[in-house]
Protein backbone atom coordinates (compact mmCIF):
# COMPACT_ATOMS: atom_id res chain seq x y z
CA UNK A 1 0.00 0.00 0.00
CA UNK A 2 3.01 2.22 0.73
CA UNK A 3 4.95 1.49 -2.10
CA UNK A 4 1.87 2.42 -4.31
CA UNK A 5 0.94 5.36 -2.42
CA UNK A 6 4.64 6.80 -3.03
CA UNK A 7 4.23 5.64 -6.65
CA UNK A 8 1.48 7.78 -7.15
CA UNK A 9 2.89 10.41 -5.68
CA UNK A 10 6.24 10.29 -7.76
CA UNK A 11 3.71 10.49 -10.73
CA UNK A 12 1.72 13.45 -9.83
CA UNK A 13 4.88 15.37 -9.21
CA UNK A 14 6.37 13.86 -12.86
CA UNK A 15 2.75 15.26 -14.38
CA UNK A 16 3.22 18.70 -12.52
CA UNK A 17 6.65 19.16 -13.31
CA UNK A 18 5.84 18.09 -17.13
CA UNK A 19 2.58 20.78 -17.13
CA UNK A 20 4.92 23.58 -15.76
CA UNK A 21 7.68 22.98 -18.29
CA UNK A 22 5.10 22.73 -21.11
CA UNK A 23 3.43 26.40 -19.94
CA UNK A 24 7.26 28.23 -19.58
CA UNK A 25 7.67 26.40 -23.08
CA UNK A 26 5.15 27.88 -24.67
CA UNK A 27 5.08 30.84 -23.03
CA UNK A 28 9.00 32.02 -23.52
CA UNK A 29 7.91 30.92 -27.43
CA UNK A 30 5.10 33.01 -27.78
CA UNK A 31 7.09 35.98 -25.45
CA UNK A 32 9.76 35.91 -28.29
CA UNK A 33 7.53 36.32 -31.31
CA UNK A 34 5.54 39.11 -29.25
CA UNK A 35 9.60 41.00 -28.95
CA UNK A 36 9.42 41.14 -33.02
CA UNK A 37 6.08 43.07 -32.72
CA UNK A 38 2.61 43.59 -31.62
CA UNK A 39 -0.01 43.66 -34.85
CA UNK A 40 -2.91 45.02 -36.15
CA UNK A 41 -5.23 43.27 -38.16
CA UNK A 42 -8.94 43.25 -39.17
CA UNK A 43 -11.03 44.32 -36.16
CA UNK A 44 -8.44 45.49 -34.18
CA UNK A 45 -9.42 49.21 -33.90
CA UNK A 46 -12.71 48.12 -33.36
CA UNK A 47 -12.19 46.27 -30.55
CA UNK A 48 -9.92 48.92 -29.40
CA UNK A 49 -13.02 51.89 -30.37
CA UNK A 50 -15.08 49.56 -28.08
CA UNK A 51 -13.14 48.95 -25.08
CA UNK A 52 -12.48 52.75 -24.66
CA UNK A 53 -15.83 53.33 -24.70
CA UNK A 54 -16.77 50.76 -22.23
CA UNK A 55 -13.80 52.22 -19.81
CA UNK A 56 -14.55 55.85 -19.92
CA UNK A 57 -18.43 56.19 -21.36
CA UNK A 58 -19.92 52.48 -20.19
CA UNK A 59 -21.07 52.08 -23.31
CA UNK A 60 -20.72 49.29 -25.84
CA UNK A 61 -20.52 51.61 -28.70
CA UNK A 62 -17.55 52.36 -31.84
CA UNK A 63 -19.20 55.92 -31.50
CA UNK A 64 -19.46 57.12 -28.52
CA UNK A 65 -23.23 57.03 -27.57
CA UNK A 66 -24.42 54.58 -30.41
CA UNK A 67 -24.46 51.04 -29.61
CA UNK A 68 -23.44 48.55 -31.00
CA UNK A 69 -24.08 44.87 -31.70
CA UNK A 70 -21.46 44.54 -34.15
CA UNK A 71 -18.69 42.29 -32.24
CA UNK A 72 -19.50 40.26 -29.37
CA UNK A 73 -18.96 41.20 -26.09
CA UNK A 74 -16.56 39.24 -24.18
CA UNK A 75 -13.11 40.61 -26.10
CA UNK A 76 -14.05 44.17 -25.66
CA UNK A 77 -15.18 43.95 -21.88
CA UNK A 78 -11.40 42.29 -21.32
CA UNK A 79 -9.87 44.81 -22.79
CA UNK A 80 -11.90 47.44 -21.03
CA UNK A 81 -10.97 45.88 -17.45
CA UNK A 82 -7.15 46.81 -18.29
CA UNK A 83 -8.18 50.32 -19.64
CA UNK A 84 -6.62 52.39 -16.83
CA UNK A 85 -4.73 55.37 -18.42
CA UNK A 86 -5.42 56.81 -21.08
CA UNK A 87 -3.30 54.54 -23.45
CA UNK A 88 -4.56 51.95 -24.51
CA UNK A 89 -3.32 48.48 -22.69
CA UNK A 90 -1.77 46.94 -25.71
CA UNK A 91 1.49 45.22 -23.31
CA UNK A 92 -1.37 44.11 -20.66
CA UNK A 93 -3.22 42.27 -23.58
CA UNK A 94 -0.39 40.74 -25.59
CA UNK A 95 0.61 39.26 -21.74
CA UNK A 96 -2.51 38.06 -21.19
CA UNK A 97 -2.74 36.48 -24.02
CA UNK A 98 0.69 35.08 -24.21
CA UNK A 99 -0.46 33.17 -20.38
CA UNK A 100 -3.99 32.10 -22.61
CA UNK A 101 -1.65 30.44 -25.65
CA UNK A 102 0.67 29.02 -22.77
CA UNK A 103 -2.91 27.59 -20.86
CA UNK A 104 -4.00 26.32 -23.93
CA UNK A 105 -0.95 23.93 -24.82
CA UNK A 106 -1.25 22.45 -20.83
CA UNK A 107 -5.34 21.89 -22.01
CA UNK A 108 -4.20 20.23 -25.49
CA UNK A 109 -1.36 18.09 -23.04
CA UNK A 110 -4.36 16.96 -20.33
CA UNK A 111 -6.78 16.05 -22.94
CA UNK A 112 -4.60 14.01 -25.16
CA UNK A 113 -3.68 12.14 -21.88
CA UNK A 114 -7.39 11.78 -21.12
CA UNK A 115 -7.49 9.95 -23.86
CA UNK A 116 -3.96 7.99 -24.56
CA UNK A 117 -0.87 8.44 -22.90
CA UNK A 118 2.20 10.39 -22.07
CA UNK A 119 3.78 10.10 -25.14
CA UNK A 120 0.86 11.39 -27.69
CA UNK A 121 -0.43 13.94 -25.08
CA UNK A 122 3.37 14.89 -25.52
CA UNK A 123 3.80 15.51 -28.65
CA UNK A 124 0.72 17.55 -29.29
CA UNK A 125 1.11 19.72 -26.55
CA UNK A 126 5.12 20.72 -28.49
CA UNK A 127 3.01 20.64 -31.76
CA UNK A 128 0.62 23.68 -29.96
CA UNK A 129 3.48 25.46 -28.68
CA UNK A 130 5.04 25.68 -32.18
CA UNK A 131 2.02 25.93 -34.00
CA UNK A 132 2.61 28.93 -35.96
CA UNK A 133 -1.01 30.36 -36.35
CA UNK A 134 -1.60 30.13 -33.08
CA UNK A 135 1.78 31.57 -31.91
CA UNK A 136 1.36 34.46 -33.90
CA UNK A 137 -2.57 35.22 -33.22
CA UNK A 138 -0.91 35.86 -29.58
CA UNK A 139 0.64 38.91 -30.48
CA UNK A 140 -2.48 40.51 -32.43
CA UNK A 141 -5.69 42.73 -31.03
CA UNK A 142 -8.23 39.82 -32.26
CA UNK A 143 -9.85 37.06 -30.19
CA UNK A 144 -8.25 34.04 -31.23
CA UNK A 145 -6.32 33.37 -28.57
CA UNK A 146 -9.18 34.19 -25.50
CA UNK A 147 -11.45 32.08 -28.13
CA UNK A 148 -9.04 29.21 -28.25
CA UNK A 149 -8.40 28.74 -24.38
CA UNK A 150 -12.30 28.75 -24.02
CA UNK A 151 -12.94 26.36 -26.62
CA UNK A 152 -10.05 24.10 -25.21
CA UNK A 153 -11.27 24.53 -21.78
CA UNK A 154 -14.87 23.69 -22.31
CA UNK A 155 -13.44 20.62 -24.33
CA UNK A 156 -11.82 19.38 -21.49
CA UNK A 157 -14.38 20.00 -19.06
CA UNK A 158 -16.63 17.95 -21.39
CA UNK A 159 -14.36 15.02 -21.53
CA UNK A 160 -14.36 15.12 -18.20
CA UNK A 161 -17.88 14.84 -17.96
CA UNK A 162 -18.08 18.09 -16.01
CA UNK A 163 -21.27 19.49 -17.66
CA UNK A 164 -21.66 22.51 -15.52
CA UNK A 165 -18.34 24.08 -16.47
CA UNK A 166 -18.11 22.88 -20.22
CA UNK A 167 -21.36 24.60 -20.16
CA UNK A 168 -19.98 27.83 -18.65
CA UNK A 169 -17.35 28.04 -20.92
CA UNK A 170 -18.97 26.95 -24.14
CA UNK A 171 -21.45 29.78 -23.18
CA UNK A 172 -18.47 32.50 -22.57
CA UNK A 173 -16.79 31.19 -25.90
CA UNK A 174 -19.65 32.08 -27.90
CA UNK A 175 -19.75 35.11 -26.45
CA UNK A 176 -16.13 35.91 -28.15
CA UNK A 177 -16.75 34.77 -31.39
CA UNK A 178 -20.52 33.49 -32.33
CA UNK A 179 -18.76 31.09 -34.46
CA UNK A 180 -19.29 28.40 -32.03
CA UNK A 181 -23.43 28.67 -31.88
CA UNK A 182 -24.21 26.41 -34.88
CA UNK A 183 -21.94 23.59 -32.87
CA UNK A 184 -23.68 23.83 -29.69
CA UNK A 185 -26.93 24.06 -31.55
CA UNK A 186 -26.39 21.09 -32.66
CA UNK A 187 -25.92 19.05 -29.37
CA UNK A 188 -29.37 18.16 -28.54
CA UNK A 189 -29.58 16.18 -32.58
CA UNK A 190 -26.48 14.33 -30.73
CA UNK A 191 -29.49 12.71 -29.18
CA UNK A 192 -31.34 10.73 -32.08
CA UNK A 193 -28.08 9.14 -32.61
CA UNK A 194 -27.77 5.52 -30.80
CA UNK A 195 -24.42 5.59 -29.58
CA UNK A 196 -24.71 9.14 -27.84
CA UNK A 197 -28.06 8.87 -26.39
CA UNK A 198 -26.21 7.36 -23.07
CA UNK A 199 -24.76 10.72 -22.71
CA UNK A 200 -28.39 12.43 -22.99
CA UNK A 201 -27.71 14.51 -19.44
CA UNK A 202 -24.33 15.34 -19.67
CA UNK A 203 -24.89 16.96 -23.57
CA UNK A 204 -28.61 18.38 -22.15
CA UNK A 205 -26.98 20.27 -19.62
CA UNK A 206 -24.20 21.32 -21.63
CA UNK A 207 -26.56 23.07 -24.11
CA UNK A 208 -28.94 24.52 -21.55
CA UNK A 209 -26.19 26.14 -19.54
CA UNK A 210 -23.85 27.47 -22.57
CA UNK A 211 -27.12 28.72 -24.49
CA UNK A 212 -28.70 30.47 -21.01
CA UNK A 213 -24.69 32.27 -20.64
CA UNK A 214 -25.04 33.57 -24.30
CA UNK A 215 -28.61 34.67 -23.80
CA UNK A 216 -27.44 37.51 -21.60
CA UNK A 217 -26.07 39.43 -24.92
CA UNK A 218 -29.16 38.83 -26.71
CA UNK A 219 -31.36 40.16 -23.57
CA UNK A 220 -29.11 42.68 -24.38
CA UNK A 221 -29.58 42.91 -27.79
CA UNK A 222 -33.53 42.66 -27.95
CA UNK A 223 -33.68 45.66 -25.42
CA UNK A 224 -31.16 48.11 -26.57
CA UNK A 225 -32.10 47.57 -30.68
CA UNK A 226 -35.82 46.25 -29.98
CA UNK A 227 -35.15 42.84 -32.29
CA UNK A 228 -33.53 39.67 -31.99
CA UNK A 229 -29.93 39.38 -32.76
CA UNK A 230 -28.64 36.24 -31.37
CA UNK A 231 -24.82 37.53 -30.34
CA UNK A 232 -23.59 39.70 -33.42
CA UNK A 233 -24.69 41.57 -36.22
CA UNK A 234 -21.48 41.50 -37.94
Amino acid sequence: MAMTNQSEYDSQRVNNKTLLMLFFLAFIVRSAYALWGMGWAGDSTAYLAIAKNLAFHHSFSLTTGIPTAWHPPLYPFLIAAFWWTDNAPITALILLQIICGAATVVLVYLIAKDRFHHTVALVAALGMTCAPMSVHYTTLILTESVFTLLLILAIFFWGRNRAIAAGLTFGLAALTRATIIPFLLCLPLLLVLPPWRQYKRLYLIIFIIAISVSSVWTIRNAIVFRKFILVQSG
